[in-house]
């Protein structure tokens, strides 16, 4: 199966993935967009204060619902950023999670 990259997202192929018709499949990406761009908001207050925990969490939510959803790009950004807060590199972070907000804008817009 072939990864999604960057901004070429395509809705009916990514629904057929996990056998849900575009409409059905809509709603959840929607929410999903939706939580993560809040998660991602929270990641970012919390990298200044190095809060791992909260991060970690942050992170994990994030990539599991996008591992549901067949989102590999946005799993695989948050890889990164998670091999990044376990060794407690979290300036490092902020380029990778500036990419993952890039990334759910990109769905956002898609579903307008």
């Amino acid at each position: 199966m072939e990864k999604n990259t960057g901004t070429e997202y395509n809705l009916d192929e990514l629904a057929s993935r996990i056998e849900f018709d575009r409409e059905d499949y809509i709603p959840l990406l929607s929410l999903f967009v939706e939580q993560t761009l809040l998660d991602l908001e929270e990641i970012q207050r919390y990298l200044p204060k190095g809060n791992e925990k909260v991060i970690s969490e942050r992170i994990h939510n994030i990539k599991g619902a996008a591992l549901n959803l067949e989102l590999d790009r946005i799993a695989d950004i948050l890889d990164s950023a998670s091999a990044l807060n376990h060794a407690f590199e979290h300036t490092d972070m902020v380029s990778i999670i500036d990419e993952c907000v890039k990334e759910a804008d990109t769905l956002k817009r898609l579903l307008e």
